[in-house]
């Protein structure tokens, strides 16, 4: 299964806190949310299909994140997200790390969940010692 994300806020458990979709135009989001709760708030979509809408439902489904951050150019939405039925409640701002547990040094490295089921072409990612020596750590 390869979820795709665009951006994801992972806490020490390895679970996602903050799904992140990016979109080319602002009048996207509405439009997106706006399918979300139409079509796809009941059920899972499925990972079939490809429409702007379907996939980050099934993302939502797949994942449960509590938050969703949609981000279009100069416009940045913060949701919280309940489920049966999915639902979206806007948030001023995402909340602060402290306020939902990742405002501090893990007392072990977080691993890079593998999201996408294939090796990454970004090899860094998927191997923290090759990113960690182009770090000088």
């Amino acid at each position: 299964m390869a979820l795709k994300l665009d951006l994801a806020i992972v806490g020490d458990d390895g679970a996602i806190v903050v799904l992140g979709e990016a979109k080319r135009a602002v009048l996207m989001l509405d439009a997106i949310l706006k399918e979300i709760h139409d079509r796809y708030s009941t059920a899972d979509p499925g990972e079939e299909g490809r429409n702007e809408a379907r996939q980050p439902a099934w993302r939502l489904w797949q994942i449960r994140a509590p938050y969703l951050w949609f981000i279009g150019p100069a416009e940045r939405r913060a949701y919280l997200v309940r489920y049966a039925p999915v639902a979206f409640e806007p948030l001023p701002a995402l909340p602060r790390a402290k306020d939902i547990g990742l405002a501090h040094v893990s007392a072990r490295r977080v691993a890079v969940p593998n999201l996408r089921g294939q090796q990454s072409p970004n090899h860094a990612v998927q191997q923290p010692e090759a990113r960690d020596a182009r770090l000088g750590c």
